[in-house]
């Protein structure tokens, strides 16, 4: 059943006695991965929507009755399993290509799911105690975690085997206070258990830093022909101009480009190239103006295109 509609994605609500809000959104072209997102809002949705070359699963917080949470943790992550392992064989997806995100609530969420089911990778930022959006019915032979009570202790206990860790990409952008009460207990839980795998620290940037971090993390695993930026500039009398990759395809000898320069207010490229195996390209120029470079990048079938920012080519003539 169709609930709503959220920037495009449909909100679902999946039938059964045990009833899960989620929305999908299915990659623009083949894809081998499926992003499993944790959300605690419709707005956190939103952290998540820019990149269409994926499958994303958004799961919801389970439904309250006034307050009152429905479900019993156990039964809610059950389901999600469920629910996140037909969304894989249905769209032939192998379990080890599950990528696992979620940030504050969403992301304790996020980590317990990824940690319980042993799912290989999760990118995960400021997790917090569940209180608000992820709340619980309390199951008497298993209590629920007091919301006063530390966060790492929630994990402290779970079992990692050396067969099946998963590896953990982990954000920190809150204040210093909240990182000392916190999550540096958290960072050593995980740490122990030899299950983090990288670690980034912005003190009070907040959610704000979390986007790039997990596009960065996401596009290493996947392997995802990506480009950070292109740069142009006048040296002398010629034109310069390079695609910067990140650090993860400099080796990658199999990439192409091809440069085009195209004059402000000019519909046709004032010079180009072919597909050429080097990331950096020159030429004389022979008018001056204001321009930008569109580098066209490929690799097998995979194709992209980036543009660098204004610059000012000026001829200087000799009398």
């Amino acid at each position: 059943m169709i609930e709503k509609e959220v920037d495009g994605v449909k909100i679902q609500t999946l039938t059964g006695r045990t009833a899960i809000r989620y929305g999908l959104q299915v990659a623009n072209k083949n894809s081998d991965y499926l992003c499993v997102c944790f959300i605690g809002s419709e707005e956190e949705q939103r952290l998540y929507l820019k990149e269409e070359r994926n499958h994303t699963l958004f799961v919801m917080p389970p439904n309250q009755d006034d307050g009152k949470p429905q479900l019993t943790m156990v039964n809610y992550e059950k389901c999600v399993n469920e629910l996140v392992e037909k969304t894989a064989e249905k769209l032939k997806i192998n379990r080890k290509n599950i990528l696992v995100f979620g940030y504050d609530e969403a992301a304790t969420m996020a980590l317990y799911f990824t940690m319980y089911f042993h799912y290989n990778h999760a990118i995960i930022g400021d997790p917090v105690v569940m209180a608000k959006y992820y709340i619980f019915q309390q199951n008497p032979l298993k209590p629920r975690l007091k919301t006063e009570t530390r966060i790492d202790k929630m994990f402290q206990k779970m079992y990692i085997d050396n067969f099946n860790q998963p590896n953990i990409h982990f954000y920190s952008g809150s204040n210093s206070q909240n990182y000392e009460k916190e999550v540096k207990y958290l960072i050593q839980v995980l740490q122990e258990k030899a299950i983090l795998k990288s670690i980034e620290r912005k003190r009070n940037v907040g959610v704000k830093g979390y986007p790039g971090f997990m596009t960065k993390h996401k596009n290493i695993l996947m392997n995802q022909l990506t480009c950070e930026e292109v740069i142009a500039w006048q040296y002398g009398h010629k034109v310069l101009a390079e695609c910067l990759l990140p650090e993860y395809l400099q080796n990658d000898k199999t990439i192409q480009y091809a440069f085009y320069f195209y004059q402000i207010g000019k519909n046709d490229a004032s010079h180009k190239t072919k597909y050429q195996d080097s990331a950096q390209y020159r030429f004389v120029a022979d008018e001056g103006g204001s321009y930008f470079v569109k580098v066209f990048i490929r690799r097998g079938r995979e194709k992209m295109t980036q543009n660098s920012s204004k610059f000012r080519i000026t001829i200087v003539e000799d009398f």
